[in-house]
């Protein structure tokens, strides 16, 4: 006998079609009101071939709709509820197949990995940042109810899964629940709906991202102006200096409320995007105002590199645990308290920086220095030629230090490389868009593999750095502890071999990419572009 689905299952809806005029039709969007149902007419139907209709609540009341910042679920044509407890998740893709209702984790923001290690299948896409977390983005009213077809033996032939949303424009999902064996209940589930909803009534399916657009936690990404042959330096330089900053300062909200690591990271990729316009593009701005935006902003960069540096330490949590032996395992946990303990003073430190009316004035003036910046004696040059010539300095000169690299790179070698990448990303980024030649994409995709390789090894870097800092400390306090001494210098050798292993993907990825024709089929295929 098949029950009514409760809240502690899992179900799956998936739809097929959602074009009115076909019959295989198992679900859609709606605008209109739960309460202009016509039951009767389908208890009527249902009646003739021998069954009840009966209705089950599953969800009601305030229902949360949860994303991440970067609205990644909205993207990909999904909706997801928490209420009461659970987890809901609605698909609109014509081939989806998700597990709808879960046991949702009890904290209030969680990552995708917290779901995804406690069910099989996992309800959410893969295509998801794990660093990014799950929160709240808006609460509307509504409820979720369920619909058998049952006969006698109450075993059901058929169900509707409806959900309501009350909006100032009402919205309504109707999902029809095929069951083997019993076509003549689906078809006439789905002739029901079909008579229930016209074409004036049908809907899109409920859009997150267009209802949460302007949330101060969402932090979508702005496009930067395309630039044309008719672009002159100077206007295009500012508007992307302008979207880089503004961009920076939507993430201060989530770094205040401390939603996930990656708002502040996100701050310091934008902040280190303008930097670089300006820096790149010299000549486009006055000399004088251009020197001074330029020190504001690494000012301000400044005084988040505590708490990044504080978080990369953290994120690699894991690896301070592995393969410890017995009698040291106990200090990893010493360690990951201090470093918690010093995150949170930390974060303290800049949420309160962040609210004070200084620095609400300093952003305040920043941006009215941009919108301010007088022109350089560049700014009036063809912005496309421009760029495109400059890239093609900057690719020379990455193949230049890499030809100077040994198979044993020191670290500052490495380093200048990591940057001459990035500026190479960035002009590229900036000056390249939309062209799809077979060359460029590889340079785009060359590009973007060696700045992940150099900022992991950056990173390893960095950690090592604090890790020789901590341990001189330990080895300076009366009385030491041993333990923690011994476990220290296990970690610094640890990351030494992780920063070795970094060394050689990053020569093995230039080996690789850069071969003698590539460097000149590439260097060819941009002074084509200029």
């Amino acid at each position: 006998m098949t029950q009514p689905i409760t809240s502690d299952k899992v179900l799956r809806l998936s739809i097929k079609n959602t074009h009115q005029d076909d019959l295989a039709m198992l679900g859609g969007w709606y605008n209109a009101h739960f309460d202009d149902l016509d039951k009767s007419r389908l208890q009527a139907k249902a009646a003739r071939l021998g069954l009840v209709l009966s209705t089950h609540s599953l969800l009601s009341g305030e229902l949360q709709l949860l994303d991440n910042a970067d609205l990644e679920l909205a993207a990909q044509d999904l909706l997801l509820v928490k209420a009461q407890g659970k987890l809901l998740l609605l698909s609109c893709q014509p081939d989806g197949h998700h597990p709808l209702i879960c046991q949702a984790p009890t904290q209030a923001i969680f990552y995708p990995a917290k779901l995804q290690s406690q069910l099989t299948p996992s309800p959410l896409p893969a295509a998801l940042s794990p660093l990014r977390s799950l929160q709240t983005l808006a609460r509307v009213t509504g409820k979720l109810e369920q619909w058998l077809l049952q006969d006698d033996w109450q075993k059901t032939c058929g169900s509707l899964m409806i959900l309501h949303l009350d909006l100032p424009e009402p919205l309504m999902f109707v999902q029809v629940m095929p069951c083997r064996g019993f076509s003549r209940c689906e078809t006439l589930l789905e002739q029901w709906v079909l008579g229930q909803f016209s074409e004036t009534t049908a809907s899109k399916a409920f859009s997150l991202a267009s209802h949460c657009s302007e949330h101060p936690l969402v932090t979508a990404r702005s496009a930067l102006a395309i630039p044309t042959n008719q672009t002159d330096l100077g206007a295009l330089a500012k508007s992307w200096l302008a979207a880089s900053v503004n961009m920076a300062f939507a993430n201060i909200q989530g770094i205040q409320q401390d939603r996930d690591t990656e708002y502040l990271h996100q701050f310091r990729v934008n902040l280190r995007k303008s930097r670089s316009v300006l820096s790149l593009l010299k000549g486009g701005f006055a000399g004088p105002q251009q020197k001074a935006l330029a020190a504001q902003l690494r000012t301000l960069m400044n005084r988040t590199n505590e708490l990044r540096d504080l978080d990369v330490h953290l994120l690699a949590e894991d690896q301070y645990r592995e393969n410890l032996p017995d009698n040291i395992k106990p200090q990893a946990d010493k360690l990951v308290q201090r470093l918690r303990s010093k995150r949170q003073r930390a974060y303290r430190h800049l949420s309160s920086m962040l609210a004070s009316k200084a620095f609400q004035r300093q952003t305040r003036q920043i941006q009215q220095d941009i919108a301010d910046l007088p022109s350089g004696p560049k700014a009036h040059k063809a912005a496309l030629e421009f760029g495109r010539k400059k890239l093609l300095k900057q690719v020379q000169r990455i193949i230049q230090l890499a030809q100077q690299l040994s198979f044993d790179p020191s670290d500052q070698q490495i380093h200048n490389l990591r940057l001459a990448c990035k500026k190479a990303r960035y002009l590229a980024e900036f000056f390249l868009p939309g062209l799809t030649g077979k060359t460029i994409l590889h340079l785009a995709k060359t590009l973007k593999k060696l700045t992940t390789l150099l900022g992991d090894f950056n990173d390893q870097c960095v950690q090592q750095q604090e890790l020789n800092s901590w341990l001189l400390q330990e080895q300076q306090q009366v009385p030491s502890d041993h333990s923690y001494i011994a476990y220290l210098q296990l970690l610094c050798q640890h990351c030494e071999d992780k920063k070795q292993q970094a060394r050689n993907k990053i020569i093995r990825q230039l080996l690789k990419q850069l071969t003698a024709a590539s460097q000149q089929q590439l260097l060819n295929a941009l002074r084509k572009t200029i």
